[in-house]
């Protein structure tokens, strides 16, 4: 009877929690949970779709999790400046690491150039070689790390908002550059997860447009800052702050999908089979390709001089840090290329397949020759949501995936075109409100 009693209570609470709605202690992100409770009550396992958290309902009543909103205060000790519909965000005026591996990595290239000029009578074929092939990417890479660094220290964002555009102006040593967005084109601002963070929860000032082709800034300031910033853009271009509302459901007529990567196969009563083949294999395997090529080259060509003949004695020992260097970054290229040769080879020809039954969805990766190498089936009731986001672009198209969150975060497609992600996200949803009205 107690136990009877404890269950409905935690269903109770279930509903109530579901219809009030709770969001990821860590980013704020909105957590969707199912119609029906899942096996294990409130202490059932789930994850967040946009950072790396995973717990259970009383670990986030216990956090006090809210969803990202907007700030109406201006924090304190904030060094953005404002006035008339406009904010400037300063550099933060402080040495960082990238600044200072860029200038270091620039001296070092610039030592080499000194030793390639000066430490011997001649540079041969193999010392040209070497020193074209180490002085292009070498001194991009330093240039670059030196270029983020100063941004970071200098840089300097500021925002306008006038009558008919969003307008985004950037300096950095004198160079300015502008961008305009019409208030016809834009779709919403909001704060986003940056999923390439290193943290896992860096969040972004995302100004969407209506064509996808979205404008994200992470300036050096705090989550309350960015928040404060979100609602001051928000209220001078007089959008409703939250979340948008849900369109009105209408009848779902849902098409095949077949456009060589991804296959859908419609069946009856909202029922479908989805094969995704995979193209990671391919990509690893020229990578290796690459990877290898290059490694022979710095390790065939290590000996770029003549041993420094009649060169000051510094430039001897440059000659030799040089000559071992290349061979190990030859070594260590030549023998990432040959692992990503292999675990390319071993994932050619592999087929992610999805069935979606009645109350299940059953999961499975063929490998070549049909071999099952992983197998998993969830309930209808432990999926939370389908969510489609986009995550780059591919020649000046967006590219979007499909993620179907449950136990935990499955990307059905990554890198798919607008029309096949909407078109799958279409039938996951129309699948899920199914079970949720049968």
């Amino acid at each position: 009877m107690f136990e009877g009693l404890q269950k409905f209570a935690s269903q109770k609470a279930y509903q109530l929690i579901r219809k009030k709605g709770v969001s990821c202690p860590d980013c704020g992100q909105v957590l969707t949970l199912p119609p029906v409770m899942p096996e294990g009550g409130l202490q059932a396992r789930m994850a967040c779709g946009r950072c790396d958290w995973r717990g259970n309902l009383i670990d986030v009543m216990k956090s006090g999790g809210q969803q990202v909103s907007p700030r109406e205060v201006k924090p304190t000790g904030s060094r953005i400046r404002s006035s008339d519909y406009r904010w400037v965000v300063p550099g933060t005026g402080r040495v960082n690491g990238e600044l200072v591996f860029g200038t270091l990595w620039l001296l070092f290239c610039a030592a080499f150039v000194g030793m390639v000029l000066f430490a011997g009578k001649g540079t041969s074929f193999n010392g040209g070689l070497i020193f074209a092939a180490f002085m292009i990417p070498f001194s991009s890479v330093g240039l670059w790390l030196f270029y983020l660094g100063a941004w970071k220290c200098w840089g300097e964002v500021s925002v306008r908002i006038n009558r008919d555009d969003f307008k985004l102006t950037r300096r950095l040593f004198g160079r300015i550059k502008e961008k305009r967005i019409p208030f016809a084109d834009l779709d919403e601002i909001r704060l986003e997860l940056d999923s390439d963070g290193e943290s896992g929860t860096t969040m972004d000032l995302v100004v969407a447009r209506k064509d996808g082709k979205d404008l994200k800034l992470d300036p050096e300031i705090s989550r309350d800052e960015k928040r404060w910033l979100l609602g001051q853009w928000q209220q001078a271009i007089g959008m409703e702050p939250g979340l948008k509302e849900e369109p009105e459901d209408e009848a779902f007529s849902g098409s095949a999908i077949h456009d060589g990567v991804v296959e859908l196969e419609p069946g009856t009563g909202g029922r479908f089979r989805l094969t995704v083949r995979g193209r990671a294999g391919l990509w690893m395997f020229f990578a290796g390709l690459l990877h290898v090529t290059v490694g022979l080259v710095f390790c065939l060509g290590s000996g770029f001089s003549d041993g420094g003949e009649g060169a000051p004695g510094f430039f001897r020992v440059l000659d030799l840090v040089f000559s071992g260097f290349g061979i190990l970054m030859g070594s260590v290229a030549t023998l990432g290329g040959l692992a990503l040769l292999v675990a390319g080879y071993l994932k050619l020809g592999e087929v992610k397949k999805y069935s979606f039954e009645t109350d299940r969805v059953d999961f499975a990766t063929v490998k070549r020759g049909g071999r099952i190498s992983k197998k998993d089936s969830w309930t209808r009731a432990e999926i939370r949501e389908v969510v489609k986001s986009r995550i780059g672009h591919s020649n000046g198209d967006p590219r979007f995936q499909v993620q179907l969150r449950g136990p935990e975060n499955v990307n059905l497609v990554s890198f798919s075109s607008e029309e096949v992600a909407g078109e799958l996200e279409g039938w996951v949803r129309n699948w899920i409100k199914t079970g949720e009205s049968s």
